[in-house]
Protein backbone atom coordinates (compact mmCIF):
# COMPACT_ATOMS: atom_id res chain seq x y z
CA UNK A 1 0.00 0.00 0.00
CA UNK A 2 1.43 3.31 -1.17
CA UNK A 3 1.70 6.41 1.12
CA UNK A 4 -0.66 7.84 -0.58
CA UNK A 5 -3.59 5.05 -0.02
CA UNK A 6 -2.86 5.29 3.34
CA UNK A 7 -3.07 9.23 4.04
CA UNK A 8 -6.09 9.03 1.53
CA UNK A 9 -8.08 6.50 3.79
CA UNK A 10 -6.71 8.18 7.02
CA UNK A 11 -8.85 11.14 5.94
CA UNK A 12 -11.70 9.59 5.18
CA UNK A 13 -11.94 7.79 7.99
CA UNK A 14 -11.70 10.93 10.30
CA UNK A 15 -14.04 12.94 8.33
CA UNK A 16 -16.35 9.85 8.87
CA UNK A 17 -15.22 10.29 12.04
CA UNK A 18 -16.26 13.97 12.38
CA UNK A 19 -19.19 13.60 10.15
CA UNK A 20 -20.82 11.00 13.05
CA UNK A 21 -19.81 13.24 16.09
CA UNK A 22 -20.80 16.84 14.22
CA UNK A 23 -23.79 18.36 12.93
CA UNK A 24 -22.39 19.27 9.07
CA UNK A 25 -23.65 19.94 5.98
CA UNK A 26 -24.29 18.27 2.88
CA UNK A 27 -23.99 19.96 -0.32
CA UNK A 28 -25.41 18.41 -2.86
CA UNK A 29 -24.33 20.00 -6.80
CA UNK A 30 -25.94 18.45 -10.17
CA UNK A 31 -23.18 19.14 -12.66
CA UNK A 32 -22.67 18.31 -16.48
CA UNK A 33 -19.84 15.91 -16.84
CA UNK A 34 -19.02 18.40 -20.02
CA UNK A 35 -19.64 21.80 -18.37
CA UNK A 36 -19.30 22.10 -14.57
CA UNK A 37 -20.65 24.39 -12.80
CA UNK A 38 -23.05 26.04 -9.81
CA UNK A 39 -22.61 27.64 -6.60
CA UNK A 40 -22.82 25.14 -4.08
CA UNK A 41 -20.96 26.92 -1.12
CA UNK A 42 -18.44 29.80 -0.66
CA UNK A 43 -14.96 29.03 -2.06
CA UNK A 44 -15.73 25.56 -3.58
CA UNK A 45 -15.03 25.60 -6.87
CA UNK A 46 -17.06 22.52 -8.99
CA UNK A 47 -15.51 23.03 -12.35
CA UNK A 48 -11.73 22.41 -10.20
CA UNK A 49 -12.41 19.97 -8.22
CA UNK A 50 -14.81 17.73 -11.45
CA UNK A 51 -11.54 18.38 -13.74
CA UNK A 52 -9.27 17.30 -10.56
CA UNK A 53 -10.34 13.29 -10.99
CA UNK A 54 -9.63 11.16 -13.11
CA UNK A 55 -12.06 11.16 -15.94
CA UNK A 56 -12.87 7.81 -17.19
CA UNK A 57 -13.52 7.13 -20.84
CA UNK A 58 -17.13 7.44 -20.74
CA UNK A 59 -19.02 10.21 -19.59
CA UNK A 60 -20.64 9.76 -15.74
CA UNK A 61 -24.10 8.34 -16.15
CA UNK A 62 -27.05 10.37 -14.41
CA UNK A 63 -27.29 10.09 -10.49
CA UNK A 64 -23.60 9.13 -9.95
CA UNK A 65 -22.29 10.62 -7.19
CA UNK A 66 -19.36 11.73 -6.17
CA UNK A 67 -18.32 12.79 -2.20
CA UNK A 68 -15.94 15.41 -1.03
CA UNK A 69 -15.56 15.41 2.80
CA UNK A 70 -14.33 18.00 4.78
CA UNK A 71 -14.93 20.43 1.39
CA UNK A 72 -15.78 22.70 3.09
CA UNK A 73 -14.46 22.33 6.35
CA UNK A 74 -16.91 19.65 8.36
CA UNK A 75 -19.08 19.74 5.41
CA UNK A 76 -19.84 17.21 2.47
CA UNK A 77 -19.97 17.98 -0.99
CA UNK A 78 -21.51 15.61 -3.23
CA UNK A 79 -21.33 15.91 -6.89
CA UNK A 80 -24.23 14.09 -8.57
CA UNK A 81 -24.10 13.54 -12.60
CA UNK A 82 -26.70 14.76 -15.21
CA UNK A 83 -25.07 12.15 -17.48
CA UNK A 84 -23.74 12.73 -21.01
CA UNK A 85 -25.68 15.57 -23.65
CA UNK A 86 -27.51 17.06 -20.52
CA UNK A 87 -26.74 20.14 -22.17
CA UNK A 88 -28.42 19.15 -25.46
CA UNK A 89 -32.00 17.95 -23.42
CA UNK A 90 -34.32 20.19 -23.33
CA UNK A 91 -37.77 20.54 -21.30
CA UNK A 92 -39.28 18.15 -19.23
CA UNK A 93 -36.73 15.29 -20.02
CA UNK A 94 -33.93 18.15 -19.01
CA UNK A 95 -36.40 18.33 -15.47
CA UNK A 96 -36.48 14.47 -15.32
CA UNK A 97 -33.03 14.28 -15.63
CA UNK A 98 -32.29 16.72 -12.60
CA UNK A 99 -35.31 15.41 -10.31
CA UNK A 100 -33.62 11.67 -10.38
CA UNK A 101 -30.10 12.88 -9.76
CA UNK A 102 -30.78 15.77 -7.03
CA UNK A 103 -33.31 12.67 -5.76
CA UNK A 104 -30.61 9.87 -5.36
CA UNK A 105 -28.09 12.10 -4.32
CA UNK A 106 -30.27 13.87 -1.43
CA UNK A 107 -31.00 9.79 -0.62
CA UNK A 108 -27.58 9.18 -0.37
CA UNK A 109 -26.67 12.32 2.36
CA UNK A 110 -30.09 11.11 4.21
CA UNK A 111 -27.45 7.92 4.53
CA UNK A 112 -24.84 9.62 5.59
CA UNK A 113 -26.08 9.28 9.19
CA UNK A 114 -27.31 11.62 11.97
CA UNK A 115 -23.65 13.59 11.62
CA UNK A 116 -25.60 15.37 8.40
CA UNK A 117 -28.54 17.60 9.27
CA UNK A 118 -28.92 19.41 6.12
CA UNK A 119 -28.73 19.28 2.55
CA UNK A 120 -28.16 22.40 0.55
CA UNK A 121 -29.39 21.82 -2.66
CA UNK A 122 -27.63 24.15 -5.52
CA UNK A 123 -30.40 25.10 -7.45
CA UNK A 124 -28.19 26.75 -10.56
CA UNK A 125 -29.47 24.03 -12.94
CA UNK A 126 -33.22 23.92 -12.35
CA UNK A 127 -34.36 24.81 -9.01
CA UNK A 128 -37.98 23.73 -9.07
CA UNK A 129 -37.02 20.11 -10.59
CA UNK A 130 -34.45 19.70 -7.40
CA UNK A 131 -37.01 20.99 -5.10
CA UNK A 132 -39.29 18.63 -6.10
CA UNK A 133 -36.91 15.83 -6.26
CA UNK A 134 -35.47 16.93 -2.86
CA UNK A 135 -38.62 16.88 -0.51
CA UNK A 136 -39.88 13.74 -2.28
CA UNK A 137 -37.19 11.67 -1.14
CA UNK A 138 -37.48 12.66 2.43
CA UNK A 139 -41.20 11.12 2.40
CA UNK A 140 -41.77 7.04 3.16
CA UNK A 141 -45.11 6.74 2.38
CA UNK A 142 -46.24 3.23 3.30
CA UNK A 143 -49.82 3.55 4.45
CA UNK A 144 -50.48 -0.30 3.72
CA UNK A 145 -47.46 -1.33 6.16
CA UNK A 146 -47.37 -1.63 9.34
CA UNK A 147 -46.52 1.31 10.93
CA UNK A 148 -48.09 3.34 8.85
CA UNK A 149 -46.89 6.57 7.67
CA UNK A 150 -46.43 9.42 9.69
CA UNK A 151 -48.21 11.97 7.66
CA UNK A 152 -51.35 13.70 9.08
CA UNK A 153 -53.81 14.13 5.96
CA UNK A 154 -55.47 16.84 7.98
CA UNK A 155 -52.44 19.06 7.79
CA UNK A 156 -52.26 19.51 11.56
CA UNK A 157 -48.65 18.21 11.52
CA UNK A 158 -45.97 17.55 8.28
CA UNK A 159 -43.97 14.35 8.09
CA UNK A 160 -40.94 14.59 10.49
CA UNK A 161 -38.06 15.21 8.60
CA UNK A 162 -34.70 13.85 9.23
CA UNK A 163 -32.77 16.14 7.17
CA UNK A 164 -33.61 19.94 6.68
CA UNK A 165 -33.44 20.99 3.19
CA UNK A 166 -32.63 24.09 1.71
CA UNK A 167 -31.36 26.22 -1.09
CA UNK A 168 -28.00 28.09 -1.81
CA UNK A 169 -29.98 31.00 -3.44
CA UNK A 170 -33.33 31.99 -3.02
CA UNK A 171 -35.65 31.78 -6.10
CA UNK A 172 -39.49 31.57 -6.97
CA UNK A 173 -39.22 28.40 -8.20
CA UNK A 174 -37.69 26.89 -5.38
CA UNK A 175 -41.17 28.18 -3.91
CA UNK A 176 -43.29 26.99 -6.46
CA UNK A 177 -41.36 23.72 -6.31
CA UNK A 178 -42.28 23.40 -2.21
CA UNK A 179 -45.88 23.98 -2.21
CA UNK A 180 -45.93 21.28 -5.62
CA UNK A 181 -44.34 19.09 -3.58
CA UNK A 182 -46.44 19.33 -0.45
CA UNK A 183 -49.98 19.24 -2.70
CA UNK A 184 -48.66 16.16 -4.11
CA UNK A 185 -47.77 14.41 -0.73
CA UNK A 186 -51.25 15.54 0.65
CA UNK A 187 -52.91 13.86 -2.08
CA UNK A 188 -50.96 10.49 -2.03
CA UNK A 189 -52.68 10.65 1.72
CA UNK A 190 -55.97 12.15 0.34
CA UNK A 191 -59.18 9.25 0.85
CA UNK A 192 -61.87 9.36 -1.01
Amino acid sequence: MTLHMMLTRRAVHQSSILLRTMSSKAYVVPVDPKNPAGHPAPGVNPAALWFSLLQAQKPAKVDMSLLFYGIPVFDVTSFVSLGEGFHSKAGDVRREIVCKAVGSDVESAKGLGDGVSEAVIDTSTDPQAATIAAHLVLYNFSLKTSPPSAFDPRGTAGVPKKLGISMNASSADWDRGVVYVNVQNLARTATL
